[in-house]
């Protein structure tokens, strides 16, 4: 009877022991799936973040494109000015030169 009591008590320490390592190892369980649910959280909130970064980059690119747009108008309608300035200046030296030669020949003449 003292050797089945042994046993049994043998055995019944064995299931402890195998309950503590359970526990213990429900415990890092839990501790682990409470980690990789804030790690989960902090995924989802860089790709939402990362989400609205692009959206305001998309929005920025497409501003830049329009100023773009009108800046090479813009400079398109200042050079059509500047050649425009340069045709009246070639005229404007043309008449100042005959009007200078009409002046010295009156001067000659006189």
């Amino acid at each position: 009877m003292t050797e089945r009591f042994l046993s049994t008590s043998q055995q019944l320490e064995t299931a402890t022991e195998h309950l503590k390592q359970m526990l213990t190892e429900a415990t890092t369980i839990e501790t682990t799936l409470g980690t990789v649910e804030q790690q989960r959280q902090i995924v989802a909130d860089v790709q939402s973040n990362m989400q609205e970064h692009l959206q305001s980059v998309q929005q920025l690119m497409s501003e830049l494109s329009s100023y773009s747009q009108v800046l090479g108008e813009q400079m398109q309608h200042h050079v059509t000015q500047q050649t425009e300035l340069k045709t009246h200046s070639a005229v404007l030296e043309s008449r100042i030169s005959s009007l200078q030669q009409t002046v010295r020949a009156g001067e000659q003449s006189s």
